[in-house]
């Protein structure tokens, strides 16, 4: 439920502005972003976490993608990948890490839950505007 609702919501915002971006900080295949934003509004300016797997010793492993250095280290990964005015998450508590991770403030405009299977909801941050 979380992942369709987010992307209906984003499709909205996207509509709406000519200065579109967002980054999903989630795992991978976790929703039907691409053909929702696209199909809809024209194509946005969106990245999506790699996480590839890759042979490493004779074994298949997703070591060093972008989506585990995302999870080992949130701040150190934004900081690295650039700012954007929207990241969407799965966890409220990352939050604090795309600000420490960006140097600027977000605000949470949205937040979608997944419903009864107990697995996170989704949080879409905005850059806070300055006062």
């Amino acid at each position: 439920r979380a992942p369709v609702a987010a992307v209906e919501w984003l499709a909205q915002k996207q509509a709406e502005s000519q200065d579109f971006s967002v980054d999903f900080l989630v795992g991978c295949h976790s929703a039907p972003y691409i053909s929702s934003l696209h199909v809809q509004h024209g194509c946005a300016l969106a990245r999506f976490l790699d996480c590839s797997p890759h042979e490493e010793h004779g074994f298949l492993t997703r070591d060093g993608t972008e989506s585990s250095k995302f999870l080992t280290d949130p701040s150190a990964f934004v900081a690295s990948w650039g700012i954007v005015g929207r990241y969407v998450v799965t966890e409220k508590e990352h939050r604090d890490a795309v600000e420490r991770g960006a140097g600027h403030s977000f605000v949470v405009a949205a937040s979608f839950e997944n419903g009864m299977d107990g697995s996170d909801g989704l949080v879409i941050l905005e850059r806070a505007t300055e006062s």
